[in-house]
């Protein structure tokens, strides 16, 4: 005979698993792993005793949903914490965060050199590839170490401090792992205070554009500009890209920044074919999320209607990491852009470890060779070699070629030489104001 008594309490058992667990993978949520270590905590209190946590996330998982939707996102997650259950020992614990950030407990571990057996086992089972459907997909993993108790002495701090160590992998490129070193924490704590001005930046205007101009190796003739953002900060001066783009990439806020490039570069391209009663070109670079995220040709045709610059007159530079993310989702968008008379370039040739070849099915009209096969070209003769080869099957393929980075007399004789294209560089001009950028295309003409 059945005992309804015990119903209620079943159900209200079953209740407190969910509210704990979390529902995509069943795995115990943030808050249970921190309960978790408070046992833990005690426990190695008492007995004198270590233990490590570790923080993880799947690396560029935000451009994989963005390719191949929030369900085969879903399906990663899954297997990510299959994985990871597989992987530790039973008296560990795997909780999952958000997105694809996880959280590893692992008890009775009395120091680094315990930790790093387990911790090179997770990253081991990672090298073999993922199947989404009919994709087969490689993950690699970013994740950070704290060993109590020297990185902490309560829950919230050592989950802090992994994740800190695991923020550190990531913006040292992914697949990697890091020990929690304190100096950790100022850098955490730098990133938040920067993309939150990254944040008022974009709502305060901030951002503005320089323009490097781009020249025919043989005449000096300008052929075309490179819009290059600049962050104005009220404090710290005139901020170079290379300093919060990738957080930018990270955060999302690369959206909107592009977006605001776009449009004003295509306003002042517009607004110097007016007043010099010439078309003038202008290459605008896009980020992976703008290519990957949809909408992008829409976005683009609106701009060019409000800006009144024709689309033969926008040159779309994307880099080659970039496209060979997913060539096949790269080329469907780039083809739509030509389609309504965009120009595509491909930038930082070389950077991406693909040859040309496999770039051919995608609809570019340009390629640029990265400035470090430049750089010192003539001191070593293979990467003279490289470079001369890449002008000549950027020309079989109909290609125009422009060499980056170029900064001396020579580097140009070479590369005319070789028959490039155009060039850019310091040789030439820095990236210029608007106004000043504006002399320089009244002149038509670098004279060297």
């Amino acid at each position: 005979m059945v005992d309804y008594r015990t119903e209620p309490e079943h159900t209200e058992r079953e209740m407190d698993r969910l509210r704990s667990h979390d529902a995509l993978t069943g795995l115990p949520d943030r808050d249970l792993l921190a309960d978790r270590l408070t046992q833990t905590v005690a426990h190695a209190r008492r007995r004198r005793m270590g233990f490590a946590v570790a923080a993880l996330s799947v690396d560029r998982f935000q451009d994989l949903v963005s390719t191949l939707g929030n369900e085969a996102g879903d399906q990663l997650v899954v297997q990510t914490a299959q994985r990871l259950t597989e992987t530790i020992r039973t008296e560990d614990t795997v909780a999952r965060f958000a997105g694809s950030g996880f959280g590893l407990l692992l008890p009775g571990i009395g120091g680094p050199a315990e930790a790093t057996v387990t911790i090179e086992k997770v990253m081991q089972v990672f090298a073999r590839p993922f199947q989404v459907g009919a994709h087969e997909i490689s993950l690699t993993l970013s994740l950070g170490v704290a060993i109590y108790p020297a990185d902490g002495a309560d829950p919230d701090e050592l989950i802090d401090n992994a994740e800190a160590a695991a923020l550190r992998a990531a913006g040292e490129g992914g697949n990697a792992w890091q020990f929690f070193h304190s100096s950790m924490n100022e850098e955490r704590a730098s990133r938040l205070t920067l993309e939150t001005e990254l944040q008022r930046a974009l709502e305060g205007e901030q951002f503005i554009l320089h323009y490097q101009p781009v020249v025919d190796a043989r005449s000096g003739k300008i052929v075309s500009l490179e819009a290059l953002v600049r962050w104005e900060h009220p404090a710290r001066g005139l901020v170079p890209p290379l300093d919060f783009i990738q957080l930018a990439e990270d955060t999302g806020l690369i959206l909107p920044i592009g977006d605001w490039v776009l449009r004003a570069a295509c306003d002042q391209a517009k607004a110097w074919s007016r007043s010099l009663k010439r078309p003038v070109r202008m290459a605008v670079n896009l980020s992976a999320r703008q290519l990957y995220e949809g909408g992008l040709t829409d976005a683009v045709a609106a701009v060019l209607k409000a800006s009144g610059l024709p689309a033969a007159q926008l040159e779309l530079e994307i880099t080659e990491t970039a496209a060979m993310r997913d060539p096949k989702e790269a080329a469907r968008t780039l083809r739509a852009l030509k389609a309504r008379g965009v120009r595509i370039a491909l930038d930082d040739f070389g950077t991406g470890y693909s040859s040309l070849s496999h770039l051919m099915g995608l609809p570019i009209a340009t390629v640029k060779v990265d400035r470090s096969f430049v750089r010192g070209l003539l001191a070593a003769p293979e990467r003279a070699a490289l470079v001369a080869a890449v002008i000549a099957l950027g020309h079989r393929l109909d290609l125009t070629v422009v060499a980056e980075g170029v900064e001396t007399a020579e580097e140009r004789a070479f590369l005319t030489g070789e028959g490039c294209d155009a060039i850019q560089g310091f040789l030439f001009s820095r990236p210029l104001p608007a106004e000043e950028c504006g002399k320089l295309l009244a002149a038509g003409q670098i004279v060297l």
